[in-house]
């Protein structure tokens, strides 16, 4: 899953100041899906904190932002518009990049493949613990019964020695 979230839009917007009485939104652009945030009145560096989750396609290699504006007319416009190469890698803050717009994007499958292979290496390291017990649980028990066995064998011949001195 491709996670993406929208900030906020960085203080170095200073041209937004001049639309006091608008709203603006984020529009996020990938593999012909659209996500949108909530609206915002305008103020110096509006704040979303809003995440979405699109399916990955390895083959989209480009992701949109549009910072849309909605004026009193609730008609809409694209102000500004930023394409970026997807991150399908873990989850990065982007900020401060030629862009208007603070946000963070990466992949969700990175962090559970990651503890996926953790857990595989954990079991696999008990599973090898667990052969090596077992390993030593068979010889003891292999030692145990040929030392079993030599104990009859003793306890038999201290009994055919009583008997001679018996009698």
């Amino acid at each position: 899953m491709l996670f993406v979230k929208i900030h906020k839009l960085s203080k170095s917007s200073p041209q937004l100041e001049q639309f006091q009485e608008n709203k603006f939104f984020i529009r996020i652009k990938y593999d012909g899906h659209e996500r949108v945030t909530t609206t915002k009145h305008i103020d110096p560096c509006p704040v979303w904190e809003e995440a979405f989750v699109f399916d990955i396609k390895d083959y989209i290699k480009g992701i949109t932002l549009q910072i849309i504006e909605t004026g009193k007319t609730n008609s809409s416009k694209i102000y500004k518009e930023y394409t970026y190469k997807v991150n399908y890698d873990r989850i990065k803050r982007y900020h401060n990049i030629g862009c208007d717009i603070c946000f963070s994007m990466g992949g969700l499958y990175v962090l559970k493949n990651k503890i996926l292979s953790e857990l595989k290496y954990d079991l696999n390291n008990a599973l090898g613990l667990i052969l090596e017990r077992d390993a030593k649980t068979v010889l003891l028990s292999k030692n145990l019964k040929k030392h079993t066995d030599l104990l009859e064998k003793y306890q038999k011949k201290i009994s055919d020695i009583k008997k001679i001195t018996i009698s």
